[in-house]
C-alpha cells in the first residue's frame, strides 16, 4: 500500500499552488460545510474548500484541516461519520502530508485521522479512533493509537 509522504509544512505553504487569499475565502466554507443540514450540500462545500471528495456520505460536525484542505482525499462511497476530524498538518512538529479514505471505507463518530494516514478499501475505523498509521485494506481498527481488531472475511468485505 502506497502511502503519503511527509513534508515540510512551512515550505509547502510557500508553493502552493492556491493563492493565500483563495485559501483564506475558501475557510468561510468551513462552517457550512460543518453544520449544514443536507450532506449533498456539505459535501459541495467540502469540494468548494479543496477537498478531493467522491460521492461519499459525511456526517455533521467534521472538521476537515482548513489550512490545507488540498491534501484531503476521499474515493467514492466512504461513509464518514459526525464529529470525525481529519488533520493534514501538525504544526508542533512543523510536518504535513495528505490523508486518503479509499473506497467503500468506514469512519466511525468522533474518529481523529492524524496526517500521513491511509484508511484502506472497504476498512472500518471504529468510533472514537486515533489513526496515526496506515490502515490496511479490509480492517476493522479502533482504539487511541488505533490498531488491528480484527480482519473483515470476504463476505463481510463485500457487503
Amino acid at each position: 500500500m502506497k502511502t503519503p509522504e511527509f513534508f515540510a509544512y512551512e515550505a509547502y505553504k510557500q508553493q502552493r499552488t492556491t493563492p493565500q487569499w483563495l485559501a483564506h475565502l475558501r475557510k468561510l466554507l468551513t462552517f457550512p460545510a460543518r453544520f449544514a443540514l443536507g450532506w449533498k450540500f456539505r459535501r459541495r462545500c467540502l469540494r468548494g474548500m479543496g477537498v478531493r471528495i467522491g460521492e461519499s456520505y459525511v456526517g455533521r460536525d467534521c472538521m476537515f484541516d482548513e489550512e490545507a484542505p488540498e491534501l484531503i482525499r476521499i474515493g467514492n462511497q466512504v461513509t464518514i461519520s459526525s464529529r470525525v476530524t481529519i488533520a493534514t498538518h501538525d504544526v508542533w512538529r512543523g510536518v504535513g502530508a495528505e490523508v486518503w479514505i479509499e473506497d467503500k471505507a468506514f469512519i466511525g463518530i468522533g474518529a481523529l485521522l492524524l496526517p500521513g494516514v491511509v484508511i484502506g478499501e472497504r476498512s472500518v475505523v471504529a468510533a472514537g479512533a486515533v489513526v496515526t498509521k496506515p490502515v490496511e485494506p479490509g480492517v476493522i481498527v479502533g482504539g487511541s493509537p488505533a490498531r488491528i481488531i480484527r480482519r473483515l472475511t470476504e463476505e463481510e468485505a463485500h457487503r
